[in-house]
């Protein structure tokens, strides 16, 4: 018991303490939302993964071009063109 109780504390702190990726919304339609990020994305963006965007809409990463995140969220239309956003790693993501 105590072995699953301290790897579920590392998933939830590495979760946690990843670095969020930050950008500028290119364009939302419908559910999804196209971000262009700053830099060199964090090793965790990757297809599949469920983002918190701007710390309250929760989202799931659908594609990564490069420098260019599309996002699904029911409440993408809570965001506009030309909006600053950052998403990172849910804790839904740590398996909590």
């Amino acid at each position: 018991m105590f072995k699953r109780s301290a790897l579920l504390a590392v998933l939830v702190a590495t979760a946690a303490f990843a670095a969020p990726a930050k950008g500028k919304v290119v364009s939302v339609k419908d559910r999804t939302v196209v971000v262009k990020t700053e830099g060199a994305l964090a090793s965790w963006v990757k297809k599949g993964i469920q983002v918190k965007i701007n710390h309250k809409i929760n989202g799931k990463i659908t594609a990564v071009e490069g420098v260019t995140v599309t996002l699904s969220s029911p409440k993408a239309n809570e965001l506009k063109d030309g909006e600053e956003v950052t998403f990172d790693k849910s804790l839904a993501a740590a398996g909590c």
